[in-house]
């Protein structure tokens, strides 16, 4: 091949790269120019996702709240069950229990209370079963029109200061 054919087969090779490289260079730049687009896109897909990730999250959280609520409510309710079951108990099963009256001052607007009298030891020169008793507690009932004058009255006769441990009072019903 003469030189003018080599310059020729050199310019098609050149023209045929340039117009590679032209066409290599377009769809780069149409492809990068779709890149700000798709970013955009993309940024709002992972925004949107984001919201509803904290969304269910805070649904979940919300969920486990209620359901803790709920299981503490079941125990309160289980354990009220328990209580009555075991007040139901008591009085089907009902053993005959010694109740001391305080005094007999009855008047008909009075109400009988009942209270639990109990030792915190027992004194020296006491009978084994009333020191067993009075360990347990012994049940006194009183007349009286409301529970503070029923606690005034038991105190004045089993004072705190020789022992005695007085619980609350409670209406009582036959």
């Amino acid at each position: 091949m003469d030189e003018a054919g080599l310059q020729s087969t050199l310019l098609v090779f050149g023209l045929i790269l340039y117009l590679v490289c032209y066409v290599a260079f377009q769809g780069l730049r149409a492809k990068l120019s779709t890149v700000p687009h798709e970013a955009l896109a993309l940024q709002q897909q992972i925004s949107s996702l984001t919201a509803e990730a904290s969304a269910a999250e805070m649904s979940r959280l919300k969920i486990e709240q209620e359901l803790e609520e709920l299981r503490q409510e079941n125990d309160r309710t289980k354990t009220r069950l328990l209580e009555a079951k075991q007040a139901f108990h008591e009085v089907q099963h009902r053993l005959p229990t010694v109740v001391y009256v305080l005094d007999q001052i009855i008047q008909a607007s009075y109400t009988p209370w009942v209270i639990t009298v109990r030792w915190d030891y027992p004194p020296k020169g006491v009978a084994s079963t009333i020191a067993a008793e009075m360990l347990r507690g012994r049940r006194v009932l009183v007349f009286a029109d409301n529970a503070g004058n029923v606690r005034r009255r038991v105190e004045a006769r089993f004072p705190a200061g020789q022992g005695y441990h007085i619980g609350e009072p409670a209406v009582f019903e036959l």
